[in-house]
């Protein structure tokens, strides 16, 4: 399959598989890249003698040139420093280059790599007693491995043997590629955005200047809120190229608001779609960090009986995960 292009991005590579070789090169492994490899779909590997020498640049590298990269989790996995730094460039990737990400859980139970438990915690104990790996690049792996997990994948678990699990990966990662070079989205632009706090100001202001570009865009409007408005908004997430998140004072009071960010990180990971944030009149540390009108927010809903401890979990990892992407400061602007 030709090299992908993004924006001004040129990709050398289709495929980036990042992985553990002690536990997997010689089996599932060669037979995914081998499967890859006669769908013409163009894949970098780290073959064994790239393990050689401080060969790490060559494979940072290699991830940022990937239109989507395969992440096989195994029992493994998180002893190999070098695998985990590939790992925060993946997800780096993903926000600042659209990048594609799909987990495969290789023999390894989806729980146990999000929570840490098991290999993974007595992998983590090691990197906490090493002395040459700073406490922030550790913490910044234990994050990239709880985000890692929430992205839609595969459990090996649930497959009878590795071809049959392998054949409908790679038709997986043909029909993302193909529909990435293909792409068509009913909307532009997706505003989410919390109505009390900008709908009569900074929002109105921003739909009418995308209007006035024939940009097609995509508001929820007060009358949409008869019926079931939500489904209707989160299909129109799904169905647009780009979303604008209008993060304000308010918006985590909002489960709507909270709901649809939820739904636009899926549509981010699965249809390629563009996320930029907008903070408006609130700090990008305030949001990650969950703090100020953030924490009193997630306050409420921790007391809500009807909000399940899940779904409020997944709120809260969209939210500090959102100032990764970048995005713009209102207090900036004049």
């Amino acid at each position: 399959m030709a090299a992908s292009s993004y924006s001004d991005i040129r990709w050398k590579y289709d495929v980036f598989i990042n992985f553990r070789g002690e536990d997997t090169y010689d089996s599932f492994i060669s037979h995914l890249y081998g499967a890859l490899l006669q769908k013409q779909i163009n894949t970098f590997i780290d073959a064994e003698e790239l393990r050689k020498g401080d060969r790490l640049p060559e494979l940072l590298t290699a991830i940022q040139e990937s239109r989507l990269s395969l992440v096989v989790f195994s029992r493994n996995y998180a002893l190999s420093t070098c695998c985990l730094k590939e790992l925060v460039e993946i997800l780096e990737c993903s926000y600042t280059k659209n990048q594609i990400v799909v987990p495969v859980f290789y023999q390894v139970d989806p729980a146990t790599v999000r929570k840490l438990k098991n290999s993974f915690a007595e992998a983590f104990a090691q990197h906490d007693l090493d002395c040459n790996v700073e406490m922030e690049k550790v913490q910044s792996w234990r994050s990239a491995l709880t985000t890692a997990t929430n992205i839609s994948g595969w459990d090996e678990r649930n497959y009878k043997d590795d071809a049959e699990l392998i054949e409908e990966i790679v038709e997986d990662v043909f029909t993302k590629l193909k529909q990435f070079s293909s792409t068509s989205s009913k909307y532009d632009v997706f505003i989410s955005f919390r109505g009390e706090d900008t709908r009569r100001g900074f929002v109105s202001h921003l739909y009418k200047a995308l209007c006035q570009k024939s940009i097609n865009t995509y508001i929820d409007a007060k009358e949409l809120r008869r019926g079931d408005p939500l489904t209707k908004l989160l299909i129109a997430a799904r169905e647009s190229k780009i979303s604008l998140l209008i993060l304000s004072e308010n918006y985590a009071s909002s489960t709507w608001s909270l709901k649809e960010l939820v739904e636009i990180w899926k549509s981010k990971y699965t249809k390629n779609q563009i996320v930029l944030p907008i903070f408006y009149q609130v700090e990008p540390s305030d949001v990650g960090g969950l703090e100020t009108s953030f924490a009193e927010a997630f306050a409420q809903h921790d007391l809500d009986s009807n909000a399940e401890v899940e779904v409020v979990r997944r709120w809260r990892l969209a939210l500090r995960t959102t100032p990764h992407l970048g995005g713009w400061v209102s207090g900036d602007f004049r």
